[in-house]
């Protein structure tokens, strides 16, 4: 009678561990399903952030080239002013004072767009590594998303079982030569 409760506990045991086995697959089924909502909606995130930043370029790359259009057109309006005011003073367009005060506006709009091209540089240096910030903070969550999900281990179980059952044999054996060498 000691022997069958035995064995009844081993196989309620075995069953325990199976069922505890199936709601563990149940579980990393629906932690699969939820990483891979969570993963969509980091995908679509990371997308949206991109494409803001890229509109934000955009839109910066346009107000620089017409800062740029300004200045030039500023500059030929003043050469040319300078050119009128020196004819109507009766200097030579070739004289070097005309000439010198054209050649500062030309200085002065190169320096100017140089130090816009410079800054667009500096936009779109802060810019990539934004976006290498942005790469990166992308990977560390999607990781921490899609950690490992924890699986059952039927074969292992099963072997477990299996030696769980030789000990409850073996016992079994051991006490039926007891009981037979030393009957009661």
């Amino acid at each position: 009678m000691c022997d069958l409760s035995t064995i009844v506990v081993g196989l309620a045991n075995g069953l325990k561990v199976y069922a505890g086995y199936q709601q563990a697959e149940l579980q990393a089924d629906v932690t699969r399903v939820i990483n891979e909502r969570n993963t969509q909606n980091l995908n679509k995130a990371y997308q949206d952030r991109l494409t803001a930043k890229r509109a934000e370029e955009r839109q910066q790359a346009i107000i620089t080239a017409q800062e740029l259009e300004k200045a030039s057109q500023k500059a030929i309006v003043a050469k040319s002013s300078a050119q009128v005011a020196a004819g109507e003073a009766g200097i030579k367009a070739t004289s070097v004072n005309v000439l010198d005060v054209i050649q500062d506006f030309a200085v002065e709009e190169a320096k100017f767009s140089s130090l816009l091209a410079q800054q667009q540089n500096f936009r779109d240096t802060s810019s990539a590594l934004n976006l290498d910030i942005a790469k990166s903070d992308y990977q560390q969550q999607w990781q921490q998303i899609n950690k490992p999900i924890y699986e059952p281990d039927y074969l292992g179980t099963a072997a477990d079982l299996f030696a769980g059952g030789a000990d409850t044999y073996k016992t079994y054996q051991a006490n039926r030569l007891y009981d037979k060498e030393f009957p009661s």
